[in-house]
């Protein structure tokens, strides 16, 4: 008789989503970064353009279900002396612990992008959801109205052609 793998493989998963906290590798007062999201008023400003300039970036999802990078870092103990914790966290991703500092950098940099895309009176917000210990973070762009440029105006009696001159090598 030939038996499948797939219950096995099924267990595993189900095991390791429900299995292990998160919260005990989250400092108290902290928060866990669940999900980043830009969004733009103005249709013109495409929210997919400003990725680049977001500087923290939530634990990386499978199937855009589980975390189970994150989750397997999280099976690992406290203690860092047995080889099997240190095995789980060097196979996962340490859970992304919200800061604000950089969330403020990369909300500039998102404005100064917007900015010279020409709508210099751009503004973006962050708003921020907690739920017990995970915050989910949403850059919101007001972009406003470009600014155009009417016309342009040369004055080429500035310009000053010469010829070019020899250097002789000595």
């Amino acid at each position: 008789m030939k038996k499948s793998a797939r219950p096995y493989i099924c267990t595993f998963i189900i095991a390791l989503c429900t299995s292990c906290s998160v919260s005990k590798f989250i400092p108290e007062d902290k928060y866990l970064l669940d999900e980043v999201r830009i969004v733009s008023e103005t249709k013109e400003v495409k929210p997919s353009l400003f990725n680049s300039y977001i500087r923290q970036n939530p634990n990386a999802k499978w199937f855009n279900l589980v975390k189970i990078p994150m989750r397997t870092y999280c099976v690992s103990g406290v203690d860092s002396t047995k080889w099997i914790n240190r095995f789980f966290r060097k196979i996962g991703d340490a859970p992304v612990i919200y800061d604000e500092s950089v969330a403020l950098k990369s909300q500039e940099e998102i404005e100064k992008a917007v900015r010279n895309m020409g709508y210099m009176g751009a503004t973006v917000h962050l708003d921020k959801k907690t739920r017990k210990n995970k915050l989910k973070l949403a850059y919101r762009i007001h972009a406003g109205h470009p600014y155009k440029v009417r016309h342009v105006v040369y004055d080429l009696s500035l310009i000053h052609i010469s010829e070019p001159t020899r250097h002789s090598l000595i």
